[in-house]
């Protein structure tokens, strides 16, 4: 268990690292670069970088994952449920400016495969498939993006549907594609 323990540990450091280069190396790639400002605006240095519109997304970007701990970093991608992050606790940035606002916790999985839950329950993939009927599919798609929105305005954030082909049945989670048929996945 310690082993694995380990295990885990190293392998989300790396992840954490292998993920920071690129934010790193577009910070590096447009530093030299003038920042995008409206011709008779000036950039307002008491505004933190990430929060700024003036700034590209890679400047605004790399500005919030330079003012994020390890710790936070790390909890934003290995947790479904992204913790909230408050603008104490981010770091001052490029210009160190605080930030004044902070990082919203956000649910990152949430999966409407055949419904939403609570709510109406579809029959899985393979069914609608088997009607060989993709307006079917269509509709139902539709159907169970009105009720996320009825539900919830605030995380429009779900996956769905799997476009797999269904073709090796040690994938444990063949109801999850439409089928193995390639003309009928392509619709």
């Amino acid at each position: 268990m310690r082993k694995l323990s380990r295990g885990i540990a190293w392998l989300i450091c790396l992840v954490m690292l292998l993920g920071m280069l690129p934010v790193v190396s577009l910070a590096a790639d447009n530093a030299n670069e003038p920042v995008a400002v409206l011709a008779d605006e000036e950039i307002d240095p008491t505004i933190p970088i990430f929060e700024n519109p003036q700034y590209s997304f890679a400047e605004r970007a790399a500005d919030l994952v330079a003012r994020m701990s390890l710790s936070q970093k790390a909890a934003q991608i290995t947790s479904q449920n992204a913790p909230a992050i408050n603008a104490s606790a981010l770091g001052g940035g490029a210009l160190n400016v605080p930030a004044t606002k902070g990082i919203s916790g956000y649910t990152w999985w949430s999966e409407t495969l055949h419904g939403t839950r609570g709510g109406v329950n579809y029959p899985q993939n393979t069914t609608v498939a088997s009607t060989w009927n993709p307006e079917l599919y269509y509709q139902e798609a539709t159907n169970i993006g009105q009720e996320i929105r009825e539900r919830n305005n605030t995380n429009l954030n779900f996956y769905s549907p799997t476009i797999n082909m269904h073709r090796d049945p040690r994938w444990g989670r063949n109801e999850e594609s439409y089928s193995e048929d390639v003309l009928l996945t392509a619709k």
